[in-house]
């Protein structure tokens, strides 16, 4: 109990179950798993700074990109995954939050393929699937919308 106390390790559990995962600088990064494609949306939240926009956009995706890599991992996704990161101007910017996806990703066992960032500020990369994904194991399809996440009202 000491070491899942002293590590927040509970805390940590709980988290990979939720699609928001929160950055200590109030940005957070939204997964979404789907049948056709995994889709990581970027947001800023609370995120301040005395910053341009562009460089505050900047440092938000250098803060969650490798938590994405590490969440690519914890919950298993593989296929297809586009990574919505918040829109940067600046080619260097582009390159750089790119190349440090790229580097958190040479952690990861599985085998991944980044692509450059579109110019709709989209990632398109593949991961290999190793096994079931976390939310395949955890979940069940909700026996009263069949896994639509919507029941009919009228």
């Amino acid at each position: 109990e000491l070491l899942f106390e002293s590590k927040h390790l509970t805390q940590q559990l709980k988290m990979i179950y939720e699609p928001s995962v929160p950055m200590k600088s109030g940005a957070y990064i939204v997964i979404q798993d789907t049948e056709g494609m995994s889709v990581i949306d970027v947001n800023s939240g609370r995120f301040k700074t005395q910053a341009s926009p562009g460089d505050a956009a900047f440092m938000v995706n250098m803060e969650v990109a490798p938590e994405i890599a590490r969440q690519l991992r914890l919950r298993d996704l593989g296929g297809i995954i586009v990574i919505d990161f918040i829109d940067m101007i600046k080619e260097e910017h582009k390159r750089k939050v790119i190349d440090l996806l790229q580097r958190e990703l040479i952690k990861d066992p599985a085998k991944t393929e980044v692509n450059k960032i579109s110019p709709l500020g989209l990632v398109e990369m593949t991961r290999a699937r190793t096994g079931k994904n976390l939310e395949s194991i955890a979940f069940a399809e909700c026996p009263y919308c069949a896994g639509r996440g919507k029941v009919k009202v009228a």
